[in-house]
């Protein structure tokens, strides 16, 4: 399980992060096309980076209460 606050890797493979923020790995991949989340691809395998998934989280915390 991803713990992106706490875990010392710098990459989490496609699955983990999917599982993470439950959506289809193809949505994940949307979301590195359109920038949402870093990816490298050092061989056949992409991996996503850990900086990145912070930020998203960061970034997609919604105020309770529909406050803007």
């Amino acid at each position: 399980m991803i713990n992106p606050k706490n875990d010392p890797d710098d990459f989490y493979d496609v699955a983990s992060v999917a599982s993470y923020f439950k959506i289809s790995v193809r949505t994940e991949r949307r979301w590195i096309d359109e920038g949402k989340l870093v990816a490298v691809q050092p061989s056949r395998k992409v991996l996503i980076k850990r900086w990145s998934v912070v930020n998203l989280v960061e970034h997609s915390q919604r105020p309770i209460g529909g406050e803007s």
